[in-house]
């Protein structure tokens, strides 16, 4: 009777196999979730880490072969424009230099064609003198004739002038076409000439018009390249841009996981002075309990003696120790309470927690954190 009035005086009975979970023993599960929940957050931040310095360095890689494969395309342009522009000059000079030379022939053919002509002229007029000459020893043979007609010599001699008059006559004829043919041809191959000066004179102002177009657009086509370089340089500063961008994230991270570090060092710290602190509590609830069953004893063998008012007395006396524990306990659990409210704050807030019971082991003393749990220790990655 008195072990069951001293019973009913302290708590309610629970269930057979359940017991109701103390308020620190509630704050300890908060916790544990919680640092659960940060050492999660911590290896998703590490993983996602990890993941942005691989992108990072992939993308600088990226960045890297595009800019020399970009450069080796610039050169080999620059090199096939200057191959060309070598090619196209000196084409243009062994062009230049035989329509020189063509000319150059074509004008020394004129002149001896103009030679030709001026040594023809003279034969001519040579020619001219002599049968000047001839026909007036003709008029002087004829003058001759007259007087000497009455002889037969005469005659003769007559009849031989003018048998040579007529070759002499026929010869200038003969030499005479000869010549005009000369000239006839001469004036042909002069034409000729001519024509073809004019000719190459036009396809030469034909090929310097081409050349002209052609260097138009090879101007053109080095203006396109330079504004196709313009923009492969504003392309690579967008990219520095985003590299920048990206390690400053990387820096933010970095940051926020030693901020972390610090908030799981700490609450380690908490952590292992909430052990110690349960571990005094367990401590001073044995000291308790043991001083509580000699009390007991002490009551049952003076209500053995003494009779029902002294059992009155015993359970008053019962009751007021027990009292004590419990506000002791209280007290002590609602200092824990607003410590580890305290730590709370500092990563997540206080969360709430569901107050129904829990199968625990009476004879169990209570852990916070496994044997095998270590506060994870995150690697900082070396700035690329």
């Amino acid at each position: 009777m008195a072990k069951g009035g001293g019973g009913s005086g302290v708590s309610p009975a629970p269930p057979r196999g359940q017991v109701y979970l103390p308020e620190w023993r509630r704050l300890y599960d908060r916790l544990l979730k919680m640092l659960r929940e940060e050492h999660a957050l911590a290896e998703e931040l590490s993983i996602e880490r990890a993941h942005l310095a691989a992108e990072l360095e992939l993308q600088r890689i990226g960045r890297r072969e595009r800019e020399e494969i970009f450069q080796a395309r610039i050169q080999q342009i620059w090199r096939d424009e200057e191959r060309r522009k070598r090619v196209e000059k000196a084409e243009r000079a062994v062009l230049i230099g035989g329509k020189d030379l063509e000319s150059r022939c074509y004008q020394k053919l004129v002149e001896l064609g103009d030679s030709d002509a001026e040594d023809f002229r003279s034969f001519i007029a040579t020619l001219t003198a002599e049968n000047s000459e001839l026909k007036a020893k003709l008029k002087e043979f004829e003058s001759q004739a007259q007087f000497n007609e009455n002889s037969v010599d005469h005659q003769q001699s007559g009849k031989d002038l003018r048998l040579e008059l007529r070759k002499l006559k026929q010869a200038y004829k003969n030499l005479s076409s000869e010549k005009d043919k000369q000239i006839s041809a001469l004036n042909a191959e002069k034409d000729f000439v001519w024509n073809q000066f004019k000719t190459m004179e036009q396809d030469y102002i034909v090929t310097i018009k081409s050349k002209n177009i052609e260097a138009k657009q090879a101007t053109e086509a080095a203006q396109k390249l330079q504004k196709n370089v313009d923009e492969l340089q504003v392309a690579a500063q967008k990219k520095d841009d985003e590299i920048d961008r990206l390690q400053a994230e990387v820096t933010t991270a970095k940051e926020k996981m030693l901020l972390l570090e610090d908030e799981l060092k700490q609450m380690h710290s908490l952590v292992k002075g909430k052990d110690v602190e349960t571990g005094k509590n367990k401590d001073h609830q044995s000291e308790t309990s043991r001083k509580s069953k000699k009390d007991i004893n002490k009551t049952n063998r003076k209500s053995k003696s003494e009779g029902p008012v002294s059992k009155e007395k015993l359970r008053t006396s019962q009751v007021t120790p027990d009292r004590i524990e419990v506000k002791t306990s209280r007290t002590r659990a609602a200092e824990t309470s607003q410590k580890r409210k305290r730590g709370s704050s500092l990563s997540c807030g206080s969360r709430r927690c569901s107050t129904r019971p829990l199968q625990v082991k009476a004879a169990v003393s209570p852990m916070l954190l496994p044997p095998s749990f270590t506060v994870p220790r995150l690697k900082t990655p070396t700035p690329p």
